[in-house]
């Protein structure tokens, strides 16, 4: 009945109940980790903690049910320390680019290829796997780049358009990623630490899930430093960029099951024009019952150069992608960000969810019953496209002000 005993007792019995727990069903990390903190550093005592149980006015039974207790979780514990000094969440993006953007005169796309590749490579919880036009771009990487798993691509080339098709490069993703995480990304965005704490949240409190966000409207590829201060000013500015549309995908991320369901058939859409995204999207919605999150507001993302050719229907392969969609029916309309059932916010650098939203769970539903026709896709898609994109311009001048004070408060903490 001592203190001593009592508490070593409840820290324990915590401990074990928390290693039997699946993860959706633990609390958040940060109490999960300071409980196994506590049971940990009771084990330091181990003589200590059986001095404990024996002084304990407890029934013999109960004494040696306390010795077997100990003998049990003990040797998991000291297991769980010594793991935990190296695992951490992880998870593998992966990103096409032409292999040729460090060589010759830097231009405003090579800039902008070269910006979103450093700011995947600066993530340490987020493994890149590079695929380039050809292989032998993987021997001339920028220093920057050294060690990343670069792989060519060649066999996923259309023999017609001559540049990969995404059905081949998504069920390269499944092959070369080592973690359960995964996705895809374009290779002219701009991510940031934001980005792996929105990831990390959705893989903590979801099982099935499907990560994507809408992007900002860049004004050219911004110029990077290299210290932490320099980020995080870019990260601010780009919170007021304009959002682009919902039908704009330039990244998922999801579990290797969720994307292993729609790999199979998925159409040999050629990279660099629309739909593919749009497509795989609804492919989501329809084939799995993962929760699909918008991280549009706590994953900020740059969209750093504008198009050269900014209408859709011309860019080459635009044709070809757009009747390769119309052969699944109108599915692609419903591929839009709008339709997400939850959305993050990050408020004070921690990320928050929004309860399901019950009418996004009815179209959804009304979705996989094709029940919907393109047009009701397109009207109910445009109501959430409104919303969001319109910020509320009396916030805009606060939300300012806030970003300077935190940015020179940055600044002072940096130079101390």
């Amino acid at each position: 009945r001592t203190n001593e005993g009592n508490n070593l007792f409840v820290y324990f019995a915590v401990a074990g109940a928390l290693d039997c727990m699946t993860p959706s069903h633990r609390p958040s990390s940060e109490y999960y980790i300071a409980l196994k903190a506590m049971a940990a550093l009771r084990i330091t005592h181990v003589l200590t903690c059986f001095r404990a149980i024996k002084r304990l006015r407890i029934s013999l039974a109960w004494r040696v049910a306390s010795v077997l207790v100990l003998l049990c979780i003990v040797p998991s514990k000291v297991i769980f320390l010594s793991r935990n000094r190296t695992e951490r969440f992880e998870f593998t993006i992966a990103t096409l680019v032409r292999g040729t953007e460090w060589g010759g005169e830097l231009t405003s796309t090579k800039a902008a290829t070269l910006n979103s590749l450093r700011s995947l490579k600066r993530l340490s919880n987020l493994r890149l796997v590079l695929f380039v036009d050809d292989k032998v771009h993987c021997h001339g990487l920028p220093a920057f780049l050294r060690g990343v798993d670069c792989h060519g691509v060649t066999a996923c080339l259309d023999p017609i358009y001559a540049v990969p098709t995404m059905d081949c490069i998504l069920a390269k993703v499944l092959e070369l990623a080592k973690t359960d995480v995964l996705g895809f990304i374009n290779g002219d965005i701009v991510i940031f630490d934001s980005f792996v704490k929105s990831i990390r949240y959705a893989a903590t409190n979801y099982g099935e899930f499907v990560v994507v966000g809408r992007r900002r409207q860049g004004e050219g590829p911004p110029v990077l430093e290299r210290n932490r201060l320099g980020w995080k000013s870019i990260e601010n500015y780009a919170k007021t960029l304009p959002v682009d549309n919902g039908y704009a995908i330039d990244y998922f991320v999801t579990r290797r099951k969720t994307l292993k369901n729609v790999v199979p058939d998925f159409p040999p859409f050629v990279v660099g024009a629309w739909r593919w995204d749009n497509l795989l999207l609804s492919k989501f919605f329809k084939l799995s019952h993962a929760t699909v999150i918008d991280a549009t507001y706590s994953a900020v993302v740059i969209h750093q150069v504008t198009n050269a050719v900014s209408d859709h229907t011309a860019r080459r392969g635009a044709k070809y992608n757009q009747d390769l969609a119309d052969k699944y029916g109108q599915d692609f309309w419903f591929g839009s960000i709008d339709f997400a059932e939850v959305s993050l916010n990050l408020i004070d650098d921690r990320v928050t969810a929004t309860s399901p939203d019950m009418w996004h769970e009815l179209l959804r539903s009304a979705f996989r019953s094709n029940k919907l026709t393109a047009k009701e896709m397109i009207k109910f898609r445009h109501y959430y496209d409104d919303r969001i994109a319109r910020p509320k311009a009396e916030n805009a001048v606060n939300k300012h002000v806030e970003l300077v004070r935190q940015y020179r408060a940055d600044s002072r903490s940096l130079i101390e």
